[in-house]
């Protein structure tokens, strides 16, 4: 009802401006991600922040902010509030409140054909896999390595980026043998990669 979201908007001073301000980091498609050749944002969580700032009677502008600083710029009020697919953790929940509306996963992506025969992620034994800074992907990977430590096996080499599309580039390359991700997101980058590239499809 429209009293409601007169009523909400009252209570919420970050909204008297009419604005409701969203941190992401706009390079994650099909989540968040640019028009090509444009600054219009496009992508779920752009929808879902419109429709919630449509329901509140105010409009929606983001803020694109790396992501492994956004939850600080988050503590510091550089926004109202932050939609960028984070991922619940203990960790984070100590910083911030989150309000879960998508069940992901994770999925691996690699050259077509799977030439290294890639199944799990501790597969990636010896292997160099990317991954975009500050993910829940990192803690995955440094896990999968602690685990094959104990067991006397080669470790994964992993190389951080600030952004996902550019460790998609190290395995377009060759420098990476897979890229670990959410799984909307590894689809989709094998869905443009025009099939070069394949998903695994595990949804871990």
């Amino acid at each position: 009802p429209a009293g409601s979201a007169t009523e909400a908007t009252a209570k919420a001073p970050e909204l008297e401006d009419g604005v409701l301000n969203v941190g992401s980091d706009i390079a994650y498609a099909p989540i968040e991600f640019f028009e090509e050749g444009t600054q219009n944002p496009q992508g779920l969580d752009i929808d879902l922040a419109n429709a919630l700032a449509e329901e509140l009677g105010v409009r929606a502008e983001f803020i694109n902010t790396g992501f492994d600083g956004i939850i600080g710029a988050l503590n510091v009020e550089r926004f109202d509030i932050l939609m960028s697919a984070m991922t619940v953790t203990e960790e984070r929940q100590k910083e911030i409140d989150f309000i879960p509306y998508l069940n992901a996963g994770t999925d691996i992506l690699v050259a077509q054909g799977n030439p290294k025969n890639i199944k799990t992620i501790e597969d990636l034994s010896g292997l160099t896999a990317a991954v975009q800074i500050a993910t829940i992907q990192v803690d995955q990977l440094e896990a999968a390595n602690a685990d094959l430590k104990a067991a006397g096996k080669p470790e994964i080499n992993v190389l951080t980026f600030d952004q996902n599309p550019l460790a998609v580039e190290q395995l377009g390359t060759g420098r990476a043998d897979a890229v670990i991700a959410d799984s909307p997101v590894v689809a989709n980058d094998a869905r443009l990669s025009e099939g070069k590239l394949e998903a695994l499809g595990l949804a871990v």
